[in-house]
Formats: structure tokens, sequence, C-alpha cells
């Protein structure tokens, strides 16, 4: 037998509370999935009940019918006749972005316009509006230049969860931090980066639009090249590791596409977009 005992902070006494029932209650956070739980043999205040019968507890909402594809990996991004994130016009891209996972086909998804193929070795811009509507913990959203089959290649990797083949921006956490709206990339030979630390921009998931850019630049960082993002007046610059430029990439698409490592999901939307599609 275990016993938890939970001490009062100061003054909460104080703040005062009144109970009339005793029972069970969601906590006031929504969730990906549900679990279960079953209790018995409950004794109030020296009342003991084993349940033997239904002892005709009020309930409230307790026991309904329910359809969702509100899953992973139940993808549910695309098109939408929308304007979530602030355009004039209706319709926008966006949805359901749940994380992908590289090692099954029907584990990973995209959504994009098709490009000239672009390079490293040229300047590459993008700019927009974007809402996030909700996120949860481990959820990431990546929008950006991506390759239609270096990004979707299935291959058991799982050292990383930005896909070959990528440069854009990254909706992620940690979830004790919120979201950040970050710069990431990706070559075609593996090498990689991102963004870090506390100085990214903040996104949160409070459905506000936003203006956001990225622009690519060769001549910063010693001829390494830099990515540049700006999310409202935040902005956060990542500069090219030594000799990842020259490793190559290759880029097809502009769009959505998921990530190679599995996770949560988040409902992000983006219109009014502007990008390279040749150089």
């Amino acid at each position: 037998m275990q016993t938890a005992v939970c001490h009062l902070g100061l003054g909460h006494k104080a703040d005062e509370a009144t109970f009339n029932r005793f029972g069970l209650l969601p906590v006031s956070e929504s969730a990906v999935s549900g679990g279960e739980v079953w209790l018995d043999d409950v004794t109030i205040d020296g009342q003991a009940d084993d349940f033997s019968r239904d002892p005709g507890c009020e309930g409230r909402n307790n026991q309904r019918t329910y359809e969702t594809t509100n899953f992973r990996p139940r993808f549910g991004f695309g098109y939408s006749p929308t304007r979530h994130a602030g355009s004039a016009a209706v319709g926008e891209p966006g949805g359901l972005t749940f994380r992908g996972d590289c090692r099954y086909r029907n584990r990973m998804a995209c959504y994009g316009d098709r490009l000239a193929t672009l390079t490293l070795d040229e300047p590459l811009k993008a700019s927009g509006k974007v809402s996030l509507r909700r996120g949860v913990s481990d959820s990431t959203t990546l929008l950006g230049f991506y390759h239609s089959q270096d990004s979707m290649e299935v291959n058991p990797s799982q050292t990383s969860g930005f896909p070959r083949g990528f440069l854009g921006v990254a909706v992620e956490g940690p979830s004790r931090e919120g979201f950040f709206f970050y710069p990431a990339y990706r070559t075609r030979g593996g090498e990689q980066g991102h963004a870090g630390g506390a100085d990214r921009p903040h996104i949160l998931p409070d459905g506000l639009p936003h203006d956001w850019s990225l622009e690519y630049t060769l001549g910063a960082a010693g001829g390494r090249g830099r990515i540049a993002v700006t999310l409202g007046r935040e902005s956060v610059a990542l500069d090219l590791g030594a000799g990842h430029r020259a490793a190559g990439a290759r880029f097809d698409r502009f769009g959505l596409v998921t990530t190679w490592i599995d996770g949560n999901g988040q409902h992000v939307y983006f219109d009014d977009l502007t990008y390279t599609c040749e150089q």
C-alpha cells in the first residue's frame, strides 16, 4: 500500500473552496488520447459503497458517442476553404499536421506547390501569414522548400526529425517553453542545423494571425550561408555549418511536409504565401 499526501500551499486555504459532489472529473485541458480508470469500495466520511448496484450518481456529459479523426497518423492538412491566417480572401493551406515517421510510407505526408529544381547555391525567399490554432506537446509543423523524393524517402533512420532536402521554418516546442517559429534545414546527405535558444520567435496557439518571412542568403557567415526568419517583430538567424552548402540539397516543392520522427499534432494555417519558384 502507498499513501500520497498533498499539502496546501501558503494561503490556499484562505482562498476558500466549497464541495458538494465526490466522483470523477476530466482535467480542464484537451489531450491527444484518453485513458481508463476503475474505482471500487469507496468510503467517504465513513460511508462505504461497494457499487454492487448502480448508486444513481449525478452524471453530466459522461457517456457520449464521439467520432474523430484527430489521432495520428490521420493527417488532415491541405487546401482549406477558411481564412484563419488573416487573409482577406477565403482559402488557405493548413489543417491537422501530425509529425510523421519515415519508416512507414503511410506515415509521411506533404502538400506543396511544384517548383523548378532549386539548390543551396542561389538565394531563397518565402513569406506570408500564419495562425497556430492548437498545439500539443511533442508536435512539429514544417513549412518550406523540400524535395518530392528526398524528403519522402522511406528509410529506417531515426536520428533526426528533419527530412532530407528541407529548408524552411519549424513550429515546435519544447513544451515547457511554448512554441517557437524558427529556421531549420537538412541537406541531401544528412547534414543539418536549426536555430536554438530562447531568442527564437514565440508563436502562441491562440489562433491569432502573424506575418512571417524567411530568407536564405549566400554571402553571410563567411560564405557558408544564412537563414533568417522573422515572425511579427521577432527574428532569428541560423548560419549553415561548415561544408553543409557544398554537401548539397535540392528542392522541387514548397509547402508542408511531415517530420521523420513520430509525434503529436497541431492545427496550423498559412496564407498569402510568396516564395522562390526558380533560380
